[in-house]
Parts: structure tokens; C-alpha cells; sequence
């Protein structure tokens, strides 16, 4: 590098200048003082030799630190373009991965406004984590074609909308997930909308129960659902994305509502257009 080779003519220079200097305090030591102090004068020239010194080694010094910069910045720069190539092959993979993903909920009849919802409730919403995250507490074993919701229904006051589900759900040979802890002989505590630990458990318990259910579904909604309820909340929109479940059957104080399990042909078709992409780019080496 051009850096160190000048600095190595300057550490010269200066050793040549020091040896002269010696030589000739050495042939003025026969000169009269009163002409001139010249030891003072040789002292002041040493004193500058000592700073021209101290200056070659400071840009030793930074040449030394100018190499090891030069260096780290290479290595940086090959950890950069690994990260990179790193990067690029995870893209790929989540791309493959994704389009398999979105063909497979396609034919399985799960909408992209499905996963979207699901994919929102989880970034969006601790309680909703939470729940899923406790879900494995109650490892449900259901019949298909069983499972039966219910929200919004009682009569006031009564905090009775579980016997009149069981009750409703009984009659059509279904159970609701009161009936299904009961059969599991899993104790829950006792509901308290003031308890974060009861909230979470009863959270917890109907995640898994949306989660388990399969074949036809039914959902007993009242005139009180509110938006904020476990229904709408959790339970909906984990059925919403389970591809066990074939339908889902609502009962209403203005109706019935049936909701089937079509093929969503604009997912599949969005997989297959992105695994098509995907394939392309491999095969013509894009980078």
C-alpha cells in the first residue's frame, strides 16, 4: 500500500536528521559561548526532532489501524454477501412454501380473507397468542359433526346461555364445550369476568375447541353477541382456517344460515401462479 511505504521514508528522514544533529553538537563543542548559546539552539532542534518522531509513529499508527479498518471491511463485506445469499434462499423457500400453502387452503375451501383475519388476530392481539398458545391444556377428542357454539343467548340476569345450549345442542345429538369439558372430566374454574387467569382459561379451552371440531359445525347466536365475545373473537375465526370443518351452520332469531366449504379457486390460483413464478426464475438463474 502507498500509505506505509511514505511513512517508512518519513521514519528515515528522521533517524538520518537525529545522527547528523549528534555529529554536530559533537564539532561545535570548541565554539565560544559568548558567541552564541548553541547548546540551547542544538536543544531546541532536538526538541523538534523529538516531535517530528512522535509524528512518524502516530502515522504508524494510523497506518496500522487504517490496514486493520480496510480488513473488517472486507470481512464485513463477504458476512453481508452471505446474509444475502442467506436471504434469498429463505425467500425462496417461504415463496414455495407459501404458494404450496395457499393451493392446499384453496382446495381445502379456506379463503385468503380467512387467513388474513387469523394472521391479524395473532400480530394484533395478546389474548388471542395467549389462547392459542394455552390451547394444548385441553387436548379435545370430538366426533365430527358434533360440535355446537353458542354466544348471546340466556335469559337476563340468569347467566343460564350454557344450559340452554347444552340443552338445544342435546336435542340434535351434539355437545357444546360446557358438555365436552364435563365428559373430559376437566375441571375449569368457576367464570369471574374479573379474573384474568379464569378469563384465560375458558379462552384457552374454546380455542381448542374450535380448533378440534370437524365436519358440520353449528353455532347457537342470540341477540347479544357482542363483538368483543369468545364467538366472534376467538372461535369463529380459528374455524374460519380449520380445514376439518366442512360447514358451518348458524342459528339465529331471524333464521338459519348455512355456510359451505367450496373450493376458493382464487387461492389456488394464486399458488399455482406464484410456484409457476417461482419455478421460472430458478430455472433462468434470476438472481
Amino acid at each position: 500500500m502507498l500509505v506505509p511505504s511514505l511513512i517508512g521514508e518519513i521514519r528515515n528522514s528522521v533517524d538520518n536528521y537525529s545522527s547528523e544533529l549528534f555529529s554536530l553538537k559533537l564539532k561545535a563543542v570548541n565554539i565560544r559561548k559568548s558567541v552564541c548559546n548553541l547548546d540551547d539552539v542544538i536543544g531546541m532542534v532536538q526538541t523538534s526532532t523529538q516531535i517530528q518522531e512522535q509524528k512518524a509513529e502516530a502515522l504508524e499508527a494510523f497506518s496500522q489501524k487504517t490496514e486493520e479498518f480496510t480488513a473488517e471491511a472486507a470481512r464485513i463485506d463477504e458476512d453481508a454477501a452471505a446474509v444475502v445469499v442467506g436471504i434469498c434462499v429463505v425467500s425462496m423457500i417461504s415463496n414455495g412454501l407459501y404458494s404450496i400453502g395457499s393451493i392446499y387452503n384453496g382446495i381445502k375451501g379456506i379463503g385468503n380473507a380467512a387467513l388474513r383475519e387469523y394472521s391479524k388476530s395473532w400480530i394484533r392481539n395478546a389474548n388471542f397468542r395467549n389462547a392459542i398458545s394455552g390451547a394444548g391444556k385441553f387436548p379435545f377428542s370430538l366426533q365430527p359433526d358434533t360440535s355446537t357454539f353458542w354466544s348471546g343467548i340466556g335469559d337476563k340476569g340468569m347467566n343460564n346461555g350454557d344450559l340452554i345450549a347444552a340443552n338445544c345442542a342435546d336435542k340434535m345429538g351434539r355437545s357444546t364445550l360446557e358438555t365436552t369439558l364435563v365428559s373430559h372430566k376437566i375441571n375449569m374454574p368457576q367464570w369471574n369476568p374479573s379474573d384474568p387467569s379464569t378469563i384465560r382459561a375458558w379462552q384457552s379451552a374454546s380455542s381448542s375447541y374450535a380448533m378440534h371440531s370437524s365436519g358440520n359445525v353449528t353455532a347457537l347466536l342470540g341477540n347479544n353477541v357482542r363483538p368483543t365475545s369468545v364467538w366472534n373473537v376467538f372461535e369463529k375465526v380459528i374455524l374460519n382456517v380449520n380445514s376439518g370443518v366442512s360447514s358451518i351452520t348458524t342459528y339465529t332469531t331471524t333464521g338459519v344460515n348455512i355456510y359451505e366449504r367450496t373450493i376458493q379457486w382464487g387461492s389456488v390460483l394464486l399458488g399455482g401462479t406464484n410456484a409457476f413464478g417461482q419455478s421460472a426464475s430458478v430455472l433462468n438463474g434470476d438472481d
